[in-house]
């Protein structure tokens, strides 16, 4: 009786390893064939739609970068300690 479950378990393991490889391969398919009926002009299209879209999205984050922070100078949320005198 055990080695009939043990039987079925590993004939259920390898099922599910054919079937998950085969998953895996059918999408993988479906990903490198995405586009592949267009024409090439509409291909130079997207390209150049794709260039300005990320252009786009650097400059921006450059921007967000260049105003993450507040700029060089005294800061405001601090009272330096003056040497010679005591701690409150």
């Amino acid at each position: 009786m055990d080695q009939k479950k043990t039987a079925l378990f590993l004939q259920l393991m390898a099922l599910l390893l054919f079937f998950s490889c085969l998953l895996y391969l059918a999408g993988n398919y479906a990903v490198m064939n995405h586009g592949a009926a267009t024409t090439q002009g509409e291909n130079k299209a997207l390209d150049g739609e794709m260039f300005i879209e990320e252009e786009e999205f650097v400059k921006r984050r450059m921007e967000f970068e260049s105003l993450d922070y507040p700029g060089s100078g005294a800061n405001s949320r601090h009272d330096p300690w003056i040497p010679g005198r005591p701690r409150d």
